[in-house]
């Protein structure tokens, strides 16, 4: 049968008043059914449903369904199926079949079974009205919501708002303490998806995305929570008031100077609290540091689990909520404790458009406190689509949740209500678990701070990690140079200049490492003979002429040769009387030939002893014929090898010149 032959929205309801009023005039009261969730999706007998026996003694079941059938495709491409009429098989608490009711039929007495929750298992999907009631032995309906089930499966056959779900689940929730419940209720408006399913627990779907939506492709979800269609008679409307004392936070062991750090892989840390209820801790870490605490920020950190009446510790390693190390510092934290925390991973929903609402049930008689909705859609808002509206749905509410508003007042998408769709086969519904989730109440703790070090991180590009940097050496790592001294602590380190990275001043002699010629020994001149940037003090060649102080005979001055004309063990360069005869360096003219008379013929400054011309007269000693005369000219009359200009006896007939 083709999706355009099922009835009309209006056709159905007026089809289910009509029914309902035959039922009254024949005795008969609908209970919970289609009355509730409507016939605009289908019910699928995949749906494992449970009602609420309070008083065995008095109580029974009874199944009234439309007999009239259609076949139709079943969900996920099965083929045919007929939907309508069939029985209904009812199990005692103890799982035993005790009835198969046809339509309109109701169970025997139930006394021999006790109270409890006895399962119903349709034998058919339905597709037009139904009902399973709790009647006392005179058929009239006991009050108060006793139909639940942990997954309502429904089909459609369309992704259109025709055959669309508007209604309401109650979860009932623990609340506290033994014997306490609270109820919420989830309000649907404009639910769709061909095919989806509705469920609650305490943390969304399972594994490390816990409170975030997620691909269907995967992620599972445990359903937890039964779900009833009216306010469950079983409810107490009395949650107890959370309390919660100051939130502390320490490593499980101490690793060098970090006594109150986690050293990510190393050690673990752990919080702290006290709390007087039996519920749920959501702690969170502003990871980001905008000051803000959001639950429903990916870039915050966020813990959840169960809490016990007393004392109770929260481990934690150092990472973010994608298993990734967390940068090194300080983070702000607090616990949030709450009872009735519960969330709604739905299943494969197109479509909640106007959108969804939360509220408190507080009795039953219609009061309703607006609960504050919160969801974290990062990992599938790639994938919405823009709603009736012009909007897309929301990715988060932001840190403070979306408020459900007043109850009377109507559902609008991104105002009051969590929305995103529009009717078709596309939003970030499709093929997905989208989670919201809520606190019936909650209360926070005071923040503290904690410290996290990330051992493969040098966040101050110093070339030391950070674990090193804050656990074994003590210097700050989110500071190159701790000390101001102008070295990095990298540089400092026994593998740099061994200068102490927590003091300016490692050899206290009035000049900060960074310039200090030698860092590590006092020289407060700062004497740098050879300019190399070593002071004298320190430098083991203090003249750069390669030869080592230890061996050098002129340690302060360049000599490579080493010299020593007097062989005194003074090189010659640094000698201050080379030639050893008495006259010193600055005054000898010729400091490395011994003239203690300090002749010098032709006052040239060199003395005769050391000048090779000492006459001047542009004829070395060794070629001139008078070495001590000038005569450039070389005139030796007599050829007798001495030039006539120093020749007593120029003709050689031995008479003297003078005469």
């Amino acid at each position: 049968m083709s999706i355009s032959s099922f009835c009309s929205p209006s056709r159905t309801l007026l089809k289910g008043a009509l029914l309902l009023l035959l039922a009254m005039g024949s005795g008969q009261l609908y209970a919970e059914g289609s009355a509730q969730v409507g016939t605009g999706p289908r019910i699928q007998r995949s749906t494992v449903m449970y009602v609420d026996i309070i008083d065995a003694t008095t109580e029974r079941i009874r199944w009234t369904r439309d007999a009239a059938t259609i076949t139709a495709p079943g969900p996920g491409g099965s083929g045919n199926e007929t939907y309508g009429g069939g029985n209904l098989s009812v199990y005692s608490p103890a799982n035993v079949l005790i009835a198969t009711l046809g339509g309109g039929a109701t169970t025997g007495s139930l006394a021999a079974y006790g109270n409890g929750k006895y399962r119903v298992v349709l034998q058919r999907s339905q597709h037009s009205t139904w009902d399973i009631a709790v009647v006392d032995g005179g058929g009239v309906v006991q009050p108060g919501g006793r139909l639940n089930s942990t997954q309502w499966n429904f089909y459609s056959n369309t992704f259109a708002n025709t055959r669309v779900l508007n209604g309401s689940f109650y979860a009932l929730l623990p609340a506290g303490s033994t014997g306490r419940t609270v109820t919420v209720e989830l309000k649907l408006e404009g639910f769709q998806g061909n095919e989806f399913s509705v469920y609650a627990n305490k943390s969304g779907v399972n594994g490390a995305n816990a409170g975030r939506s997620v691909p269907r492709a995967g992620n599972s979800v445990t359903p937890e929570y039964p779900l009833y269609i009216s306010v469950p008679q079983l409810a107490t409307f009395d949650p107890l008031i959370p309390t919660v004392s100051p939130l502390s936070f320490s490593p499980t062991t101490s690793i060098g100077l970090c006594p109150d750090a986690v050293v990510v892989s190393e050690n673990m840390g752990a919080f702290e609290f006290t709390t007087n209820v039996e519920g749920t801790y959501a702690l969170i870490c502003d990871l980001n540091n905008d000051g803000i605490f959001d639950p429903s920020d990916n870039d915050d950190l966020y813990l959840n689990g169960d809490t016990a009446s007393g004392t109770n510790s929260v481990s934690w390693d150092g990472r973010d909520r994608n298993g990734d190390i967390v940068p090194s510092g300080n983070y702000n934290c607090e616990v949030l404790v709450g009872v009735g925390e519960s969330h709604y991973p739905l299943s494969d929903a197109e479509t909640s458009y106007q959108g969804m609402r939360m509220y408190e049930v507080t009795n039953n008689s219609g009061g309703r406190n607006p609960l504050n909705m919160y969801w974290n859609d990062t990992l599938v808002q790639a994938n919405e689509v823009l709603m009736g509206n012009g909007q897309f749905g929301l990715e988060n509410p932001g840190p403070g949740g979306m408020n459900s508003g007043s109850y009377a007042a109507a559902a609008v998408a991104n105002v009051n209500a969590r929305a995103w769709g529009n009717f078709t086969s596309a939003s970030k519904g499709n093929e997905a678990y989208l989670d919201t989730f809520t606190y019936a109440k909650v209360v926070d703790s005071t923040q503290i701070t904690s410290r996290i070090i990330d051992p493969t991180r040098d966040s101050d590009g110093d070339t030391l990690n950070d674990k090193d940097e804050s656990c074994t050496i003590g210097t700050d790592p989110n500071d190159a140079d701790t000390d101001n001294d102008g070295l990095t602590d990298g540089q400092e380190t026994p593998l740099g200049t061994q200068t102490d990275p927590l003091d300016p001043d490692t050899d206290d002699d009035g000049t900060l490492d960074g310039p200090d010629n030698c860092r590590i020994l006092a020289n407060a001149d700062q004497l740098d003979t050879d300019g190399d940037g070593l002071g004298d003090a320190c430098d083991t060649d203090d003249d750069n002429d390669t030869v080592l102080d230890g061996v050098d005979n002129c340690p302060l001055n360049a000599n490579l040769s080493q010299a020593d004309n007097d062989s005194d063990g003074q090189g010659d360069v640094c000698e201050t009387d080379a030639d050893h005869e008495t006259v010193l360096e600055g005054a000898d003219n010729c400091p490395l030939t011994s003239n203690l008379d300090q002749l010098d013929t032709d006052s040239d400054g060199t003395g005769d002893a050391c000048d090779t011309d000492a006459d001047g007269d542009g004829i070395s000693n060794a070629s001139d014929n008078c070495p001590l005369v000038s005569n450039a000219d070389q005139l030796d009359t007599d050829g007798d090898s001495t030039g006539d200009a120093c020749d007593t006896d120029d003709d050689n007939d031995t008479v003297l010149e003078g005469t």
